[in-house]
């Protein structure tokens, strides 16, 4: 993400007073994420279905429907870089599911009220609008960046990512 964007996502997690400085670090453009062998292939998957998005409102959404998850944690990165939640922490938090691979077999449209479906349902809304002619590259990477960040807020309205409730958990009991 940019620079721009990261500072649109702080500005907003400071103006719903979600913002802990004392816990939190201030994210960089340069994330865990970006870092990770799965970026990689994310960039691979996109080029893979870009042609599917040939097709006008079905392709995209077909698309979006995919790449779904991964948009999602992709906007929720400076979240996670804030909290110092640590790469496998993020694809359990994301995935519900110790490896991608098995998180991508068991993907699915439901709408119960899982985590992962919280991220699936997001990353679906960002993609799909991102697609969208001529303004979708332009305008909706920063509304998503907002959108990232109250949900972030209502994470931690709700006490943190799984996560870190399951590490702070185990770090308790040990």
């Amino acid at each position: 993400q940019s620079n721009d964007q990261i500072d649109i996502f702080l500005k907003t997690m400071r103006k719903e007073q979600r913002w802990n400085q004392t816990t939190m670090r201030l994210p960089t453009s340069t994330s865990s994420l970006q870092n990770a062998i799965s970026n990689k292939q994310i960039r691979l998957l996109r080029i893979l279905l870009a042609p599917i998005r040939i097709v006008p409102f079905v392709g995209d959404a077909i698309y979006s429907g995919i790449i779904a998850v991964h948009v999602g944690w992709e906007y929720m990165d400076p979240y996670f870089e804030a909290i110092q939640l640590s790469y496998p922490s993020q694809r359990l938090e994301v995935f519900q599911a110790d490896s991608c691979c098995s998180a991508l077999c068991s993907q699915s449209f439901s709408f119960d009220s899982s985590i992962r479906n919280n991220y699936l349902r997001f990353g679906f809304v960002c993609a799909y609008l991102e697609c969208i002619s001529l303004i979708g590259p332009s305008v909706f990477p920063f509304t998503n960046t907002i959108g990232a960040a109250l949900f972030a807020c209502d994470i931690e309205r709700c006490g943190g990512p799984s996560g870190t409730q399951q590490t702070m958990v185990d770090e308790l009991s040990a």
